[in-house]
């Protein structure tokens, strides 16, 4: 017979913090202890006592249990339950992001450990050296963003099989531009870390907006496809959303209740906007890198990241100066096109601001079911 969770009662998967648990309330656990908000007090007199997920729960007696059964921060647990047995494990090359579905329960563990450790790895050792040493950090930012020549497959049905590889490709991608920026590859690994895992989901959405502009007028006028990653894309009236990973909701409510009965029009506008506009892969990636310093340094306002950032962006706009001012570039009308290209990320922080505000609401009503190894990569992702 398993043994319980001593928290929920669910299915154990190993000692986590020095406890007999679950790897959701080992989750709860690890967030709760990190967490920088004081948590609310129990309006039933602290005698809740179901933690199963299938009400919102609360969050002060929960702890309070986690603490009764002897859960420690210093203690050094075990890791969780071995991997079942597959390809990646026996090849030893397992899997960037594992998705833990668990029957008996009502929440999921995303676990993106190994995702984190090969963006980690990357920032480490740094980029190549290019060939030409004179190349400025937005061109080589460029370089390292460049698409591939691999053809495009399209996907019919969007499982967490492709939300993985999504996430991987996202987040890889922008570990590599990152590493070819020189101000941000002479800061501490962790200072480095923290800022990938902030803004990985923003460097993604224009990176997404801009590809699928390139691919809808390849493809024609009538195209509405959405290119979700580096040889991937998706029709954008006919996909299929499997969305049973995340809620246990359908993918219309959901999508419905972040964005209203605006739904995803600002992604519409922006790739309007993107297939007009034709950017160079320099303006691509200065555009790119803008928003998300942008976002980061709203993000950790008054702290040593936000000064960082706006470092960063300084030193990212004389370069792109220093590119419009080149004799093949002087026709250009300079201030219009920065002027749209800035007015296209506004409009995308604008619908980061109101996604967060439902996603909010979302979580209280545990609308969510999923739990993540690592919770600050996914804020502000709308999941």
């Amino acid at each position: 017979m398993s043994k319980k969770c001593g928290i929920c009662d669910a299915p154990a998967h190993g000692r986590h913090f020095g406890a007999l648990t679950c790897l959701s309330c080992a989750a709860f656990f690890r967030r709760a202890i990190f967490a920088k908000k004081k948590r609310k007090s129990c309006k039933s007199g602290n005698k809740c006592r179901d933690f199963n997920g299938n009400f919102p729960q609360c969050k002060s007696c929960r702890m309070r249990k986690c603490l009764r059964v002897g859960m420690k921060l210093e203690s050094k647990s075990p890791p969780p339950a071995a991997i079942p047995q597959s390809l990646e494990v026996f090849v030893s090359r397992p899997s960037m992001i594992l998705f833990a579905n668990k029957p008996s329960q009502t929440r999921n563990f995303i676990d993106v450990s190994n995702l984190v450790a090969r963006g980690l790895s990357i920032l480490k050792h740094g980029a190549q050296s290019p060939l030409n040493q004179k190349l400025t950090s937005l061109e080589k930012m460029a370089l390292a963003g460049s698409p591939s020549m691999k053809k495009f497959m399209k996907v019919n049905e969007v499982t967490s099989k492709y939300v993985a590889k999504v996430w991987e490709f996202d987040f890889i991608t922008a570990a590599r531009c990152l590493a070819n920026l020189d101000g941000f590859s002479e800061l501490p690994d962790k200072l480095k870390m923290q800022i990938l895992q902030s803004i990985w989901h923003v460097w993604a959405r224009l990176f997404k907006a801009a590809r699928s502009a390139q691919l809808r007028k390849r493809q024609g006028l009538f195209s509405n496809a959405l290119q979700i990653s580096d040889n991937l894309y998706v029709e954008m009236e006919t996909i299929r959303m499997d969305v049973t990973w995340l809620t246990r909701y359908s993918f219309d409510q959901v999508k419905y209740f972040l964005y209203g009965v605006e739904e995803d029009s600002y992604l519409k506008d922006s790739i309007e906007s993107l297939t007009k506009l034709e950017l160079t892969e320099i303006e691509l990636i200065y555009m790119t890198a803008q928003l998300s310093f942008l976002y980061a340094q709203n993000r950790f306002s008054g702290t040593e990241i936000g000064e960082i950032c706006e470092k960063l962006q300084d030193g990212l706009g004389n370069d792109l100066h220093n590119y419009y001012t080149k004799p093949e570039k002087k026709n250009r009308n300079y201030v219009g096109r920065l002027t749209q290209m800035l007015k296209i990320n506004f409009s995308l922080m604008k619908n980061i601001r109101t996604t967060r505000e439902r996603s909010l609401i979302a979580q209280t009503f545990d609308i969510f079911i999923a739990d993540y190894s690592h919770p600050e990569m996914f804020i502000d992702t709308g999941c």
